[in-house]
């Protein structure tokens, strides 16, 4: 169960998750109250949640939710808020947006793995591991850089006139599109070499 308002980033998601893990089924919500409906119907393994949700806390959420035998994973755009705390009981990791089609898939396989082997196996891996095509993952990147905007402009607008947080955000977030920049230009030049 995958839950966030923010509807293009919900598809990314839910589109990557499909194609790295053929079997596994992607349910997505766009608040709490969604979240727990799904809940019912569904019962998923795993449920990643962003933090800042229309009718309520992520966080609140998943730990409430982890009483159901889910495994739960905190998403949010300032992670350096809980980098330095321990996390919260029933809350399995933290990641941190805009995060890549790779990270997002490589912590949902792992969480599929820690699954019981004598209980249901909700994530089934794939037969073998799918390298994705250099186009899809350039795809990926620039849908990356296109969700890490959208959550730059959302922080930005929480920070409202501290100049100190805005300087720090601007920071914080040009490193990662530098990254994912690296990355880019990386496979780009991996592409004329073949």
């Amino acid at each position: 169960l995958y839950v966030d308002d923010n509807a293009p980033l919900a598809r990314f998601a839910a589109f990557n998750l499909r194609a790295a893990i053929p079997d596994l089924v992607v349910v997505t919500a766009a608040s709490c109250a969604e979240a727990r409906k799904a809940m019912d119907v569904h019962a998923p393994a795993i449920v990643l949640a962003d933090w800042q949700l229309p009718d309520g806390c992520g966080q609140d959420l998943l730990v409430d939710l982890g009483g159901g035998g889910c495994q739960a994973v905190l998403l949010t755009s300032s992670a350096s808020q809980h980098e330095h705390q321990r996390r919260p009981q029933g809350i399995d990791a933290v990641l941190r947006k805009p995060f890549s089609a790779e990270a997002l898939v490589a912590l949902v396989g792992a969480l599929c793995r820690r699954r019981e082997p004598t209980g249901p196996r909700l994530c089934v891996e794939p037969s073998s591991p799918r390298r994705p095509s250099r186009r899809h993952t350039l795809a990926n990147r620039l849908t990356a850089v296109v969700m890490g905007l959208h959550a730059l402009r959302a922080d930005l607008e929480a920070a409202g006139d501290d100049p100190p947080e805005v300087r720090r955000l601007v920071e914080e977030y040009l490193g990662r599109f530098r990254e994912i920049g690296d990355d880019f230009r990386e496979l780009l030049e991996g592409s004329h070499e073949q």
